[in-house]
């Protein structure tokens, strides 16, 4: 049976109510973060849907991703599923594939706003994997991301499969102009460099800071050493690195101790491959750390290991540690 991804939007038609108002609306009503807001409280103040109407819902249309049996992957057919949650902004929707591809629709008619493939004119076998979404910012630029002087801006940022962070021009979806490099960042450097062939990718969108990226990224679970599970902040709109903080702590760094001997050179793991959250007021950001590699096996990095297993909170402008509760100590079972 063919599985087909797709993503619909649903009409309320009870009661007379209408939608696609002509005047813009309010920040709240939209959909601007991966959880609604930069904390993730998944909160939506609208009221005009509720448990009296709901059963009125009807589908307005559906837009489906063609991505189902794509000869390009490199195993047809078994394309992982759909688990973006699209961004709503100014009438737009933002979502992203598991084929790393990033779309833009008009959220009242679902018609096809832009596309943008990272993969286009590769003749590789692509592949296919949980993407989970994409960040939006605006503000002021210098250049903005269609190469004009001193005007507002609005970028789409995300990641993916093999690793790269893509700035785009919310306009059009072409890559942003002095981002990175022609509006993408190779994650993979300064923390994969020895690894040029171990696992590294990523699925969720990056946190957003003031004018600041904050990016995690998917690896190993083994072998032991590979890359660094290290979380990075960019600038939004240069790409250039602004600060890291090292889920295993180096020496000199708090936390080392918790290591013995040499367990903690070149562990790979301990990482942030899921959401993170930003409390914009306090200028915190919270990483959900995973465990460190080999995950089922700890001889070989003996002692209480941190930051494996933890929650971790960071000063979002500067990556300096705030606070840290580890919820496994020394973790075995994944």
């Amino acid at each position: 049976m063919t599985r087909l991804i797709n993503c619909s939007a649903w009409l309320l038609l009870a009661g007379g109510l209408a939608f696609g108002q002509a005047f813009p609306v309010a920040v709240d009503q939209e959909w601007r973060s991966y959880g609604h807001d930069p904390g993730g409280m998944r909160f939506s103040p609208l009221k005009q849907i509720n448990q009296s109407n709901v059963q009125d819902l009807q589908r307005a249309w559906t837009y489906h991703t063609g991505e189902t049996n794509w000869s390009s992957f490199s195993a047809p057919g078994q394309i992982r599923a759909f688990e973006s949650t699209p961004l709503m902004v100014d009438g737009v929707l933002y979502f992203t594939t598991p084929a790393s591809r990033a779309i833009a629709l008009d959220a009242e008619t679902g018609k096809e706003v832009w596309v943008f493939d990272p993969f286009s004119g590769t003749t590789d076998n692509r592949r296919s994997l949980q993407n989970r979404g994409a960040a939006y910012w605006e503000g002021n630029s210098p250049i903005t991301s269609a190469g004009e002087g001193h005007r507002p801006d609005q970028r789409i940022f995300y990641t993916t499969v093999d690793g790269r962070l893509f700035g785009l021009d919310a306009r059009t979806g072409k890559p942003c102009k002095g981002f990175g490099n022609e509006g993408a960042i190779n994650l993979r450097r300064g923390v994969a460099d020895r690894w040029p062939k171990a696992q590294f990718e990523a699925t969720s969108p990056p946190a957003l800071y003031r004018d600041l990226l904050i990016v995690g990224t998917g690896l190993q679970e083994i072998p032991s050493k590979g890359p660094s599970g290290a979380v990075r902040a960019f600038d939004v709109r240069t790409g250039k690195l602004v600060w890291r903080f090292d889920t295993v702590p180096h020496p000199g760094q708090l936390g080392h101790d918790t290591w013995e001997g040499d367990g903690w050179k070149d562990r790979s793991g301990t990482n942030a491959w899921s959401i993170m959250s930003v409390d914009v007021e306090h200028g915190m950001v919270f990483l959900p750390l995973g465990s460190p590699s080999y995950d089922f096996y700890g001889a070989d990095r003996k002692g209480q290991g941190l930051f494996g297993n933890s929650l971790v909170a960071l000063d979002a402008g500067t990556g300096k540690l705030i606070w840290y509760y580890q919820l496994v100590h020394h973790d075995l079972w994944d």
